[in-house]
């Protein structure tokens, strides 16, 4: 249940039950033909969700060379249907903006899955013994979602003259992501490994205004590193770094006449950059070996540096940006059990 405290628009309080039973029922078929270097692997999958109503048939294709000295080259593509990562969102906006919309029947049924293009473009290289070089570049193409207004206003539907008509079945949005991954690592877990990784990337959405923005979470550059060590048999220790650029967001100023503070109209959306982001996590294991398996308990200390940056920040008319900072160190035990 969804509580909406104080008055809107002079509406007392109300509380709404937005609990969804949804169920999801899917199936996968592959076929790979193989023959000397050459590797081609097709499949199509289909899935179905009943809250709205939907399926989707996602076609798939990859095809890779593997050579003895450069290395292993692949190429694949296909199209991919998910349940909308914004559908939260979707209930959100329709409880908090209007509680009118309420007394309406919304047809959430309506709502499309996600719809993506996909295509991979890789390489792969043994080096030595246990170490492995990968390099991916990536297009991803989404032409199913709900276009965005402003930042964090998105549109689901419009009026007609003084009716609000719900456009949830034909969403016309459009959102795009490209980007390169590349990491090297050592396989073997022994007395001493790492890890290293690095990934550039942009994700942007194009708006009601044709324009082109970059998405709230494109952070654009992200690296990490790892190192540990397993030793004596039941031991391991591990420290691993990670950094990435801030968040984008879009500068605000205080409108004097309305009183109220609102995002730049001289300034392009997310045109400035929140603080990067830089933590270290320490992790400490011990195995147990037994013949049923193998039992692991571990600790860790996120966070060691306890940095505590802005990640982050909501415009309030009232206050301006409020600013929601990092955890500081934060401890975490566990125990695995493998059979």
């Amino acid at each position: 249940p969804v509580v909406i405290p104080g008055s809107y628009n002079r509406i007392t309080p109300f509380s709404v039950d937005s609990s969804l039973a949804v169920k999801h029922g899917g199936g996968y078929l592959e076929y790979i033909f193989q023959r000397g270097m050459f590797k081609a692997v097709t499949g199509i999958r289909g899935d179905y969700y009943t809250v709205l109503s939907d399926y989707g048939i996602s076609p798939r294709l990859g095809m890779s060379l593997k050579t003895s000295s450069l290395g292993t080259f692949s190429l694949s593509g296909g199209l991919y249907y998910q349940f909308p990562a914004d559908f939260s969102g979707l209930i959100e906006d329709i409880i908090a903006r209007s509680p009118y919309r309420l007394s309406s029947d919304v047809p959430l049924h309506k709502a499309k899955l996600q719809r993506c293009w996909q295509a991979v473009l890789g390489y792969e290289r043994q080096l030595g013994l246990f170490h492995l070089l990968t390099l991916e570049t990536y297009l991803k193409w989404y032409d199913h979602e709900y276009p965005l207004i402003n930042p964090g206003e998105k549109r689901y539907g419009a009026y007609d003259g003084n009716r609000w008509v719900w456009n949830l079945d034909n969403p016309d949005g459009k959102k795009r992501a490209y980007g390169l991954e590349l990491s090297l690592q050592k396989k073997k877990y022994d007395n001493f490994y790492y890890s290293l990784n690095y990934s550039l990337f942009r994700v942007e959405n194009k708006y009601t205004d044709n324009k082109w923005y970059i998405d709230e979470y494109s952070v654009r550059n992200a690296a990490g590193i790892s190192v540990g060590s397993n030793f004596l048999k039941h031991h391991g220790i591990s420290i691993r770094m990670q950094f990435s650029e801030g968040r984008p967001y879009t500068p605000a100023i205080y409108d004097v006449p309305k009183n109220i503070w609102i995002l730049d109209p001289s300034k392009e959306f997310f045109s400035a950059r929140l603080d990067p982001i830089v933590s270290m996590n320490l992790r400490y294991s011990f195995k147990v070996f037994r013949k049923w398996g193998n039992i692991m308990g571990y600790l860790e200390i996120w966070n060691i540096l306890n940095n505590k940056p802005v990640v982050e920040r909501h415009l309030n008319p009232q206050q301006g940006y409020v600013d929601l900072e990092a955890n500081g160190v934060l401890p975490v035990a566990g125990i695995t059990f493998d059979f």
